[in-house]
């Protein structure tokens, strides 16, 4: 088996930048009472059902899918692993952003209220220049997808130092199309069929369940709250009657990228990192995981939620520093693409049903675009976390992704 070329790999950034543009008074001046009045109803509402119970479940998830990190650990221990090449990692230090351009917000979703969130990986070369710019998620129309794409190509970028010297290296951004003097709240229309939704989910009336979720879904004109709560409704409507591949999709985009409360209220976001943390975990998305696990450290919990949480911290840090492997099985979307951030410093593919045309590696010292070679090991001698592996191919390709 012929190995690889060596690959450098280390940890990426995350940054984030808020654009925010003016609406004129004249709309404002229209909505500002009816959407600040509904929302605190919205609110009232939610908090109401989560609470008094809302960490208790997150006891239940944490007893239950802890112990599940050792059971993965062993059960692919002892499998054979391929051939490696190792890579040495010294001092480095990331790109840093000197200037930037604001995207031009575009004007048909500024006329309609429009808000959105973009959230994009890509290189930064030697000369300080971005380029293989990736939206990774995002909320809204696309158009504010390529709004961003064309603002992050015109960044300047001071370039990541390795070793004494320039170097391409990866970041990655959050950019929040917000318009700056619309009140935060949501739509007369929104709040009452979001409160249709949940109450139809309540009753297990799937029947108008389906309905109210089909009309806030093709009404996606929303702002940044109104896409919070109306994915935390979705959540629940997918925890009744969809998949745990769904019910993760709709906690991530109601938490939108954030590690505070800033769209929903206190109380639910809580509530949905709680319920987000044991579908990570059963993913196998540790990466993420852990991510979760620090913001879940930082609520305030009672001594057995604060003991289990604590639990399931150590074990993911037992799991990447062990030599112990574990495997992800993979589906390539729609967008020809399927990613992952990697939890531990060693990976390779088997078991491709399909077609894979090639792996990019994007993390703080450089990027590496591999032609994709099978059961080839590639090794990060730094553990340093927070590398993001792309892999691309053919729609519908499955594999599994083994991390050692």
């Amino acid at each position: 088996m012929n190995p690889s070329s060596a690959t450098t790999i280390s940890r990426c950034t995350l940054e984030r930048m808020t654009i925010a543009f003016p609406q004129s008074d004249l709309t404002v001046s229209r909505v500002r009472k009816t959407r600040s009045m509904r929302q605190k109803e919205l609110n009232d509402r939610i908090q109401k059902v989560i609470k008094f119970y809302c960490f208790n479940l997150l006891v239940i998830a944490l007893l239950f899918f802890s112990p599940s990190l050792a059971a993965d650990e062993s059960a692919t221990q002892e499998a054979e692993q391929p051939s490696e090449r190792r890579v040495e990692i010294d001092s480095f230090r990331g790109p840093v952003l000197l200037e930037h351009v604001f995207p031009v917000y575009p004007q048909s979703r500024l006329n309609e209220g429009e808000e959105s969130w973009v959230h994009v990986n890509f290189m930064v070369d030697a000369e300080g220049k971005p380029y293989e710019i990736v939206v990774t998620d995002s909320i809204g129309h696309s158009s504010f997808k390529n709004a961003a794409i064309r603002a992050v190509k015109r960044w300047k970028y001071q370039p990541a130092i390795y070793n004494g010297e320039k170097i391409d290296a990866g970041a990655q951004k959050k950019i929040v199309f917000q318009i700056s003097d619309q009140p935060k709240g949501a739509s007369d229309r929104f709040v009452s069929l979001q409160n249709a939704l949940r109450k139809a989910v309540a009753e297990d009336d799937k029947e108008q369940a389906d309905r109210y979720l089909k009309m806030l879904e093709d009404d996606r004109k929303h702002t940044l709250y109104e896409d919070a709560f109306f994915n935390f409704a979705k959540y629940e409507y997918m925890n009744k009657w969809g998949n745990e591949d769904q019910q993760l999709d709709a906690l991530n985009r109601a938490i939108a990228h954030e590690r505070t409360d800033k769209y929903l209220p206190a109380d639910v976001y809580s509530y949905a990192m709680g319920k987000r943390l044991p579908l990570l975990l059963k993913k196998r998305d540790y990466l993420t995981a852990f991510v979760t696990y620090e913001i879940l450290s930082r609520q305030e919990l009672d001594e057995t939620a604060r003991s289990n949480l604590e639990a399931v911290g150590k074990a993911l840090k037992e799991l990447k520093d062990n030599q112990n492997s574990y495997d992800v099985v993979a589906t390539i979307s729609d967008a020809a693409s399927w990613n992952l951030g990697l939890w531990k410093d060693e990976f390779w593919i088997e078991d491709v049903e399909g077609h894979i045309v090639e792996l990019k590696l994007r993390c703080h010292r450089d990027m590496e675009i591999i032609r994709f070679e099978p059961e080839v090991k590639y090794k990060i001698e730094q553990r340093s976390g927070g590398c993001f592996l792309e892999v691309l191919g053919d729609k519908g390709t499955t594999f599994r992704l083994f991390q050692s």
